[in-house]
């Protein structure tokens, strides 16, 4: 394994100064705190929940950690207060993608809050999307979970083409493309300017299945939903034409059948 490289310079002083250690912000202190009363293993009797600060922190942004300490301090004197719970989730959430040695923890803390976060306050589609989006990142245990909130966030927000795009892809996980296609194909209608991002996504989630095969066949079904209109020139042709330029052509909706 590499070494770890820290990804600021508080954290690298943190990891080898006793001295500078003894000196933590109180941001860092409540996160700190934050960190040993979440349960990051969720039960399971395994060293995650004795995982360093520096481990933890190591490669996350600066303004990650900020946030991160601003909630904390926030949420001491405020538990129960749904945003900070909602926003600490979301930056923690960041650190999983920053962290990947510990991106696992990550999300889990992360859950910790957004669970919170909607027991509070169930209506709100974002943490309901954000949720469903960390159980989706854990991995197989969290498919079933991240259809359900995703479907909760839709209901809540049928707009939200993320939302539609997110179980679209949980489904290609579950194998059950018959359920996968029309979720990204709606997540298309919404927002076409997500095409480019969305096909690799579903090349990503099929190369982790080992299934080209179906990749491709899933990427020509969502094809099918354009065609291309040559008589726009330029975008604004385009546009009007209510149509979206994507990789250099403007593509419009086909009619439905």
């Amino acid at each position: 394994m590499k070494g770890i490289i820290f990804g600021s310079s508080l954290v690298v002083l943190l990891a080898l100064a006793p001295s500078v250690r003894a000196q933590q912000s109180q941001g860092m202190e409540a996160l700190a705190q934050a960190m040993r009363s979440h349960d990051l293993d969720r039960g399971r009797d395994s060293s995650m929940d004795r995982i360093p600060m520096q481990t933890m922190l190591a490669r996350v942004n600066p303004s990650t950690i900020q946030e991160l300490e601003a909630t904390s301090i926030s949420l001491q004197s405020n538990p129960n207060n749904a945003d900070l719970l909602f926003r600490r989730g979301f930056a923690a959430m960041q650190a999983s993608d920053q962290n990947p040695v510990m991106s696992q923890g990550w999300l889990h803390f992360a859950a910790i809050d957004l669970e919170q976060s909607l027991r509070l306050n169930p209506n709100n589609w974002a943490v309901q999307h954000d949720y469903a989006q960390t159980a989706y990142e854990v991995g197989t245990p969290g498919y079933p979970m991240a259809i359900t909130h995703f479907t909760e966030a839709i209901r809540l927000n049928p707009k939200s083409a993320r939302s539609y795009m997110g179980r679209g892809l949980t489904y290609i996980m579950l194998h059950d493309q018959a359920h996968a296609t029309p979720d990204l194909q709606q997540a298309l209608i919404i927002d076409p300017n997500l095409s480019t991002e969305l096909e690799q996504q579903v090349r990503g989630d099929y190369a982790r299945l080992r299934d080209i095969a179906g990749a491709q066949q899933m990427l020509r079904n969502m094809e099918q939903l354009w065609r291309v209109d040559p008589t726009a020139r330029t975008a604004d042709q385009c546009s009007a034409h209510g149509g979206s330029v994507i990789t250099g052509r403007c593509l419009v909706l086909n009619p439905p059948h």
